[in-house]
């Protein structure tokens, strides 16, 4: 059984989706919110390592 954290749609998506959440911190605590946005960079890093030619992976990885 494939672990999801060697799944590279769901490590983009949890990249996405946490970037947005440090969006919705933006407003109520600064230091919650760099974390979170550090925490999606490495996430879409992670998700381009596993499928360099993912669109979405390669999409994150600039966003985030």
């Amino acid at each position: 059984m494939l672990q999801l954290s060697q799944d590279v749609n769901f490590v983009w998506r949890l990249a996405k989706a946490t970037h947005f959440k440090s969006k919705v911190e933006s407003t109520r605590d600064k230091n919650e919110e760099r974390r979170l946005a550090y925490l999606s960079r490495d996430l879409a890093a992670r998700s381009l390592e596993l499928d360099p030619d993912s669109a979405a992976a390669n999409k994150w990885q600039v966003i985030g």
